[in-house]
């Protein structure tokens, strides 16, 4: 189901609630229903899960720190970006691809923010750390099902997290900020 005006009233108070700053264009109430009304018109094949799980990727990003209001093509690049790696098996290749990365150190492994979701570090953990896996082969199926299955479990838990209803109105009511702020009291 494609998203609503309420839906993008939420995802703007979550992103207040988080600290972006509300662009100018968004202070008076025309300015408003324009954005919220071309947000519903580019994001329309989103889901309210969907936009939910990105304005908090936004909001856990290092382009959050710069707190500009996300452009609805940021969010939906986020979007992509996760989305790429749902499959653990597309997972497990980007960690692959990550050991022939320039620059990488082989035996310590990436900084610790390298990973897009929290699901990698976790997969990696359960497949025995970042030195079993460099120290793999293709061989190595135990490895790669440890991580297969560990990552499909943390990426599902950490899904259902961001973008169930009750994190949602958590965050608005630990806030203080409701969506029908945003909607001008609709």
């Amino acid at each position: 189901m494609a998203i609503t005006r309420k839906d993008v009233a939420s995802a703007f108070a979550l992103l207040s609630a988080a600290g972006v700053r509300t662009p100018k264009s968004h202070e008076d109430h025309h300015g408003l229903t324009l954005a919220v009304d071309l947000w519903v018109t580019l994001l329309a094949d989103l889901t309210a899960t969907d936009l939910v799980v990105a304005v908090g990727m936004w909001a856990r990003s290092p382009r959050a720190t710069s707190t500009w209001w996300p452009t609805p093509g940021a969010l939906l690049e986020l979007l992509d970006t996760t989305q790429r790696w749902s499959e653990p098996l597309e997972a497990w290749a980007f960690v692959l691809e990550t050991i022939r990365k320039p620059g990488i150190d082989r035996r310590a492994g990436p900084p610790k923010d390298y990973w897009p979701t929290e699901s990698f570090e976790v997969a990696i953990a359960a497949a025995g750390g970042w030195a079993a896996i460099n120290n793999s082969t293709d061989d190595d199926m135990g490895i790669r099902a440890a991580f297969r299955d560990a990552y499909r479990g943390a990426y599902r838990r950490e899904a259902a997290a961001m973008g169930s209803e009750q994190t949602r109105r958590l965050i608005i009511q630990t806030a203080g900020i409701e969506p029908r702020m945003w909607l001008g009291g609709a």
